[in-house]
């Protein structure tokens, strides 16, 4: 795979990530319990989370830039294992970007 591809791919993984555990319930439900877990429903009197890691969990932007160094290192270092879980998830990304705004 060519570098720039692998460079484009893993970015669009890192936001597809960012959204998956933010936003949606994922497989099993597996995300949602990681929300859960995480305190991103617990919300104190300004309906905000209580605990720092529900505020991390909750936001994808914040999440994004935790993400985001395991997605530089499959880059940097290109494996086939890497070059498929960025492929999958780049595409997955580049799907959700182009479908646009979430009702």
């Amino acid at each position: 795979m060519p570098e720039w591809v692998r460079w484009v791919l893993a970015a669009l993984a890192c936001y597809r990530l960012a959204q998956f555990i933010t936003k949606d319930d994922g497989p099993w439900h597996i995300f949602r319990s990681i929300r859960l877990w995480a305190g991103v429903y617990d919300l104190d009197a300004r309906g905000k989370p209580k605990l720092q890691t529900g505020v991390l969990f909750g936001c994808p932007y914040c999440l994004a830039v935790w993400i985001a160094p395991a997605c530089v290192a499959l880059a940097l270092y290109p494996t086939w294992p890497g070059d498929l879980f960025i492929a999958w998830i780049g595409f997955a990304g580049l799907q959700d970007a182009l479908q646009g705004p979430r009702h």
